[in-house]
């Protein structure tokens, strides 16, 4: 009699192809995993700088909204176009350090207000890094010598540029 052989389980060139195919299966979707966590870090980077400067345009927003006419305080806005060749932290490269600063009204106590010139600058700190900083001070009264606050961290470039009555795009503004 001739019996007929039932096999059971695979043998070891199919086990041998399935690890094969597991083996490619995996590599890519280890290699897709990858390219979404690093294209979703992308995106969160991304937002968090628009946020970042979400807040410093919401800030100088803020300025610009106490602004007080150059008839009133005899000063108009004033922009300097400053260029800083920097050291090595940043390959030589020049970088624009304006220096927008025009008068605004702030509240002191109760309802009175006061004017004082708003500065908004880079200020260049090795140690604690560059930040853009924003100084009120009172007329006559040195920048040097002015309170500064924090605006943002890690802001290396700062470049205001002005449109003019023609159209024209100015890098610095000393006019009403």
């Amino acid at each position: 009699m001739n019996r007929l052989r039932h096999t059971r389980g695979f043998t070891l060139l199919e086990l041998l192809v399935v690890i094969a195919l597991m083996g490619v299966v995996s590599t890519l979707g280890l290699r897709l995993f990858f390219e979404m966590t690093e294209s979703w870090r992308m995106v969160r980077e991304r937002v968090d700088l628009d946020a970042v400067a979400a807040g410093i345009f919401d800030d100088i927003g803020k300025s610009f909204d106490a602004i007080v006419p150059p008839r009133l305080s005899g000063l108009s806005l004033k922009g300097i176009d400053h260029v800083v060749q920097d050291d090595a932290r940043f390959w030589g490269q020049p970088l624009n350090s304006d220096i927008l600063e025009f008068p605004v009204l702030v509240p002191t106590s109760g309802t009175a207000t006061r004017c004082v010139l708003v500065r908004y600058y880079v200020g260049r700190d090795a140690a604690a890094g560059d930040t853009l900083q924003r100084s009120l001070r009172d007329f006559g009264v040195s920048a040097d010598k002015a309170a500064s606050a924090e605006v943002a961290k890690y802001v290396v470039r700062f470049e205001a540029e002005y449109l003019a009555p023609d159209g024209q795009w100015l890098a610095a503004w000393d006019r009403p």
